[in-house]
């Protein structure tokens, strides 16, 4: 799943083994998570601190979105409903080791 943030850039995500199809909006909020890990890069000590952030960020997106896998410690799972995932974002990235950006980001305004 590391790769799926580069290639899901369909509006629509297909998987033979998908528990159940994402919306038709699902690559939409992909790109949006997608370029919001991106621009982070910055926030992080170090590359190696961003990539597991990064790769982290993937999983649980699979795992919540693909897998339908409802684990209260997936940060979709805690703030999916808050808009375009940008709260999951920010929050994983604020308990990610290496972190040292703010807060809150002025990313994907």
């Amino acid at each position: 799943m590391r790769s799926f943030f580069r290639y899901a850039t369909a509006c629509h995500v297909h998987r033979r083994n998908m528990t159940i199809p994402l919306p038709d909006s699902a690559g939409l909020h992909i790109l949006h998570c997608h370029a919001l890990a991106m621009d982070a890069v910055e926030y992080f000590d170090t590359k190696a601190h961003w990539q597991t952030f990064h790769q982290r960020l993937c999983d649980q997106y699979a795992d919540f979105y693909v897998m339908a896998r409802i684990n209260m410690d997936n940060v979709f799972s805690a703030y999916g409903d808050r808009g375009l995932g940008t709260y999951s974002v920010q929050e994983l990235a604020n308990s990610s080791e290496g972190y040292i950006g703010p807060r809150w980001w002025p990313l994907g305004a």
